[in-house]
Parts: structure tokens; C-alpha cells; sequence
């Protein structure tokens, strides 16, 4: 009998671990299905009331197709105007991508040279190290290694003479260094503001017109634009703080001079045309795409070893080489992800600031990635909802059977005599303990094997409730059956004794 038992435990393992391998070779599945908006929307929406987010615009495009673009949300609570694709936003760090492009386009035309001293296009410049006047080159700008510091004008005052990009980076000459240029990587906003005003040196044109001209126009990009002032047009989103569970208007004052690092103003309309042009590789351009995305220097990033690219953090450490930015100010978030590889590109655009814009935009590529998608098993639900609610009446019957069972079991043998001494107990207990460790085990493993990088917080975000039962159910039966069997082991041992 104990054999049976035990026998019964192992093949109930079995049957799960053979569970988790088939599912995973199933075919995958094309994430452009009818039901992935559906997905997508309680995704989005679910971000959105977890971070008390006003609105959220989310573009994907793979293959060159449109999958998705799509507001959610306010882009201004108080009038009532909703998100749309051709809501603008401030795109933060973003920005930064542009103007590094701006820079390589220059360099394709012969007028800027990246081994060039910065004080080449920006005369009299100068910054120190150790007392010392040191020369900072273009690439070092590019690469984020110039040592300028970080946050080198966040105690100065925007006054007239400053709010511009001549300006600000006139108002930093002289001052010193963190590090010496092209030793460590620092990420500073001034790298790229300076970059701003070398475009705006050697074109000849206003940063924002160079912008307009050259890029803007080019792509179609029609209703993007450098930020100017904080007064809103009829289709920019009002940016927001949140306090306490709630969002609060909120316009902080900016520099001008900040435009080429942080300041541009977009939406996903105006970006399908930039996402699409980053992964064309048929393009004239798409050589010097791909400069743009070579890494420079490593970042040297505990959580995520990464490098930096111009404008760009390049991931390596994946099977995909991933190309991507963070954006954030006080009020906005952005987030934008491509797989050359594999041919997508994901933006999440946020108008507050919120760790969700960037766990969104993760998930989203988790799904892309593995060419698998979460929707897949949300229509086999949908489908089988009656055959789902019937296996859990089915389920919640054989728990209370076994319940019953365990009270007859328990109530024949009172008193009820434990035998923990006996060596074959210990072994058989060992075994079965092992089997609940690995069943729990595989279970807990079972969206990162299916899904690809996803766990049970996420899944259970969008799951049915009846699913999420019948999930349950199935949870509670297994522990019931090994409960039974731990019980068997350990009394019908003590039993047989008090019959001899």
C-alpha cells in the first residue's frame, strides 16, 4: 500500500513537470492577434491605476506593421482631454538619440570629426581636472565620458543670460571635472546639451531648426518640435506630479539650454516613423543607424551590465542585443525599446513620473522577444471558459473528497499514533517532501517557462477570475493529495505495528 502511495506522489510529479515541457513546445505564437489589444489595454490600464498615472500613449511596431498605437487615459484631467496617438509628450532623455543622430549626420558630411577637441566647434571652451585645463573630444561627449558631473547645473539659477543653449554651456566653462575625459562613464545632460550647440555651431542653424529640417521633416516627424515654454497646446499633455495617490498638475521650470538632452516634444504618431527608421536596415541611412547603436563604453551598471551608445544603452547581455532609453523628468516618463534582431520596436510614453513606464515597457519586450504572447493562452480561456468553470467544480469535489477522506482516515485510527522513527518513514517522508518542493518549484518556474522572464504577479494581473479558481483549485488539490499521502505514510506504519 505505502509502494502505491508513494508511487502515486512520483507520477503526480511526473505529470506536472511533463505539463510545464509541453506547453513550452507549443508553437509560438505571432503577437499580432485580435485579442492582444485587449491584453494590452488591461496591461496598460493596470500600470496606469497602480501609479496613479493620468495617461499613457503605447506604440509597437514589428516587421514595419503598426501593431499598436494607442492612448489611454487624460493627457489633461481637468478638461477632460483624452490621450490620442497624436498626443505630444516630453520624451526626457528620449531626446538624446536625436541628437546624437544629428551629430553622426554631420560626421557622414565631413563638418565634424569625433577625435576633434570640443573647443573646435565651440571656441574658448574649456573645462578643468586637478587644476589643469583639459580637452574633451566629441566622442567623449557622445560616449558620456567627458567627466563632466552629473547634475553640474542643478544649483544655478536660470537667468536670461543662461536660459539658452550658448548659454548654459558658456555658464560651466572652467569649472572641474569629476574624472578625467575618457576614463569613467558619467551620465550627464550637459554632454548632450554641448552636442546641441556644436549642431547649432556648425550648421549654422538654431538647435531647433537643424532639428526641424534635417530630421523632423525628413521623417514626416510633423507635429514634433523642441520645447519652448511650459504653455500648453491643444494636443500636449499636461505633465503631473503625484502625491499621495494623486495626480496634480505640475510645470517645473526648464532651461532652455536643455533642449538637445531632455526637452523634446513628441507623440507616438510622430515616433512610427523614428521607430521604423532605427530598424530599417534597407535604408540609405541604416549604416549610420547602426553607428548610432554601437556601444562606446560600458556603464558599468550593477543590476544590468550595459553599454552606452550615442544616445542609446545597448544591452549585450541577453540573447537579443537590445538598443534602448529611459527618459524621466518630474512630470513625464518615457521609455523606448528596439530589437534589431528581431525587428520591433516598443515606446511607453507617461505624463508623470513613474518606475511603472519602465516595468511596462519590459513586460511588453518580454512578450515581443520570445515571439510568444500571453493573449495566446488568454483566447484558449476565453474559448474553454465552460470546460475551465466545469474542471473546477470537478477540482473543488475531489478536495472535498479527499477532505472526507482524511477524516475517515483520521477517525478509524484514533487514537491517531505518528511514527516519525522508523528509517523507511524517514525515507519515505524525504522522497515526498522532495516531490512537493519540486512540484511547488515547478509550478512557481511555469510563467518564466512559458511566457519567457514573466512571474505569477504579472500573470495574475490580467487572468480571469475564473481562472484565477481554477489556478487556485488546482493549488489546493495537490496540497490536499500530498497532505493525504504524508499522513498515510506516517500512521498506517504505527497502525500495522499495534495489529502485530
Amino acid at each position: 500500500m505505502k509502494k502505491k502511495l508513494l508511487i502515486s506522489g512520483i507520477i503526480l510529479l511526473i505529470i506536472v513537470a511533463i505539463i510545464s515541457i509541453g506547453i513550452k513546445k507549443k508553437p509560438s505564437y505571432s503577437m499580432f492577434s485580435p485579442s492582444s489589444q485587449i491584453y494590452i489595454d488591461k496591461m496598460v490600464t493596470n500600470e496606469m491605476k497602480d501609479d496613479h498615472i493620468p495617461g499613457m500613449s503605447v506604440l509597437i511596431i514589428k516587421h514595419n506593421k503598426v501593431f499598436l498605437n494607442k492612448g489611454y487615459g487624460y493627457a489633461n484631467i481637468d478638461k477632460k482631454i483624452k490621450v490620442s496617438p497624436k498626443t505630444r509628450f516630453e520624451i526626457a532623455s528620449n531626446t538624446k538619440a536625436f541628437t546624437g543622430y544629428a551629430i553622426m549626420q554631420l560626421v557622414e558630411d565631413g563638418k565634424i570629426k569625433l577625435n576633434d577637441n570640443v573647443s573646435k566647434y565651440i571656441p574658448g571652451f574649456y573645462m578643468k581636472y586637478k587644476g589643469k585645463k583639459e580637452d574633451i573630444t566629441v566622442d567623449q561627449l557622445i560616449a558620456q565620458t567627458s567627466g563632466i558631473p552629473g547634475g553640474i547645473t542643478d544649483n544655478d539659477k536660470i537667468t536670461k543670460k543662461n536660459n539658452n543653449l550658448t548659454g548654459i554651456v558658456d555658464s560651466i566653462k572652467g569649472r572641474t571635472l569629476d574624472a578625467k575625459p575618457g576614463k569613467e562613464f558619467q551620465y550627464s545632460n550637459m554632454n548632450y546639451d554641448m552636442l546641441g550647440l556644436i549642431v547649432q555651431n556648425v550648421s549654422h542653424e538654431s538647435y531647433s531648426n537643424y532639428m526641424k529640417n534635417h530630421i523632423f521633416k525628413p521623417l514626416n516627424m510633423r507635429h514634433s518640435t523642441t520645447k519652448e515654454s511650459n504653455e500648453k497646446k491643444a494636443y500636449d499633455a499636461q505633465g503631473y506630479k503625484v502625491k499621495y495617490g494623486k495626480a496634480y498638475a505640475y510645470n517645473p521650470d526648464f532651461n532652455l539650454g536643455d533642449n538637445p538632452a531632455a526637452y523634446m516634444m513628441t507623440g507616438t504618431k510622430d515616433l512610427e516613423p523614428w521607430i521604423r527608421f532605427q530598424l530599417n536596415t534597407h535604408s540609405k541611412q541604416s549604416a549610420l543607424i547602426k553607428e548610432t547603436h554601437q556601444p562606446k563604453v560600458e556603464t558599468e551598471q550593477k543590476s544590468a551590465p550595459t553599454s552606452y551608445a550615442t544616445g542609446w544603452f545597448v544591452d549585450e547581455s541577453a540573447k537579443d542585443v537590445l538598443v534602448y532609453h529611459p527618459g524621466t523628468l518630474e512630470n513625464y516618463s518615457s521609455y523606448i525599446i528596439l530589437n534589431p534582431k528581431k525587428d520591433y520596436g516598443i515606446v511607453v510614453l507617461a505624463n508623470a513620473y513613474s518606475k511603472n513606464v519602465p516595468e511596462l515597457a519590459q513586460h511588453l519586450n518580454t512578450q515581443m522577444s520570445a515571439n510568444q504572447h500571453v493573449t495566446t493562452f488568454q483566447n484558449l480561456i476565453n474559448q474553454w471558459q465552460g470546460v475551465i468553470i466545469a474542471l473546477t467544480v470537478i477540482i473543488v469535489l475531489a478536495i472535498i473528497s479527499i477532505l472526507v477522506f482524511i477524516y475517515r482516515f483520521i477517525t478509524k485510527h484514533k487514537p491517531v499514533q505518528f511514527n516519525f522513527k522508523s528509517r523507511n518513514n524517514k525515507l519515505r517522508i524525504l522522497m515526498l517532501v522532495v516531490a512537493f518542493a519540486l512540484t511547488i518549484g515547478i509550478i512557481h518556474l511555469l510563467p518564466s517557462i512559458v511566457l519567457a522572464n514573466t512571474d505569477w504577479h504579472f500573470i495574475m494581473s490580467w487572468l480571469p477570475t475564473s481562472a484565477k479558481v481554477a489556478l487556485m483549485s488546482i493549488l489546493v488539490l495537490l496540497t490536499s493529495v500530498f497532505a493525504f499521502l504524508f499522513l498515510k505514510i506516517i500512521t498506517t506504519t504505527s497502525h500495522s505495528k499495534d495489529k502485530k
